[in-house]
């Protein structure tokens, strides 16, 4: 269990760099702790970021509620070797991250766990407090500071997020996630779909408040795709698309279709 880099010659793949977590930085388990309690570091798939700072970075989660910054340029680290790693959620977290660069240069990485957190990735502040056996974090939350959108989950079943513009404000994507509600596994009668403002995690539509914008009944884990003013969700029985509009500065998205 652990992030494995390869490169392709033209013939065969070559393992050039691997990772696997010590018992240094956030929650402090190590890759035996992980296994033994079933703490996939393998539930949240490997995000392959934009250069910073002229470096290469990946980024990826597990089950432990850690963020792992990994360095693709050093061989991803090998034993706890990562450039960071931060506790985020007191609980997992199982989804596909999604990038968003702002307008401001920010680099932004949204999962979902317990929550929808957003995590900004920059170089650690210079300070003379801060020691070289204590570094700063490239690690911290988007929000002013904190981790956490508006959004809790009422389940661990949460989608991956994805990012979409808001027309005409691009400088201000929406984040849509989308999450099961049951309270035991199996299929479902009900779910809920968000979207948030991404540069301040508010809620800015969920499928509950109006019975015409219901999401109906959601599978773990459901899927999202936007594309354009749609977003799309893979329901238990087909998928229902949503639309999204801008009225008088307000965000207003009105579900527009769903085929079974």
């Amino acid at each position: 269990m652990g992030v494995v880099q390869a490169e392709y010659n033209g013939t065969d793949l070559h393992i050039i760099g691997w990772y696997q977590p010590s018992n240094h930085g956030g929650t402090g388990h190590d890759i035996k702790w992980i296994q033994e309690n079933d703490a996939d570091l393998g539930s949240c798939s490997v995000l392959v970021l934009n250069e910073i700072y002229g470096r290469n970075f990946v980024l990826t989660s597990g089950k432990d509620g850690d963020a792992y910054l990994l360095d693709a340029d050093a061989a991803l680290g090998h034993y706890g070797g990562h450039v960071d790693r931060v506790k985020v959620f007191d609980g997992n977290a199982a989804s596909a991250p999604a990038y968003w660069q702002t307008t401001d240069g920010d680099h932004v990485v949204f999962l979902a766990g317990t929550t929808l957190a957003a995590l900004k990735i920059a170089r650690p502040p210079k300070s003379a407090k801060i020691k070289p056996s204590a570094p700063g974090h490239w690690i911290t939350g988007f929000y002013k500071g904190q981790f956490h959108s508006k959004v809790r989950f009422a389940t661990t079943w949460a989608g991956s997020p994805v990012v979409a513009a808001n027309p005409p404000h691009d400088d201000d994507a929406l984040v849509w996630v989308a999450e099961p509600l049951f309270d035991t596994p199996g299929p479902t009668n009900s779910g809920v779909l968000y979207a948030l403002r991404a540069l301040t995690g508010e809620i800015v539509f969920d499928s509950r408040v109006r019975v015409a914008d219901s999401v109906g009944p959601l599978p773990h884990f459901p899927s999202l795709t936007a594309a354009g003013k749609f977003v799309f969700v893979g329901t238990n029985y087909g998928y229902a698309c949503y639309e999204h509009r801008w009225v008088t500065k307000k965000t207003e998205l009105v579900k527009v279709k769903r085929t079974a």
